[in-house]
């Protein structure tokens, strides 16, 4: 997944500055929002369907990224 976001902000129309920067930015808030929803020591987990939910955005987006890339 977070290979997938980070080539997806790598191959934006930017400058190589913008485009790393991007790449970078995309990965990190990625993993901020599993630190605190999804991972086993979450701040403040998501339970239930809004856990079920949040996992297939995720990795939903994850996927996106991945096909808008390979295309």
């Amino acid at each position: 997944m977070y290979v997938g976001v980070g080539w997806w902000g790598a191959t934006r129309a930017l400058p190589l500055l913008g485009r790393m920067g991007l790449a970078v930015l995309v990965v990190v808030v990625m993993a901020m929002l599993w630190g605190i929803f999804a991972a086993p020591r979450a701040t403040h987990p998501l339970t239930g369907a809004a856990g079920v939910g949040f996992r297939v955005v995720w990795f939903g987006l994850g996927v996106a990224a991945l096909v808008t890339v390979v295309r």
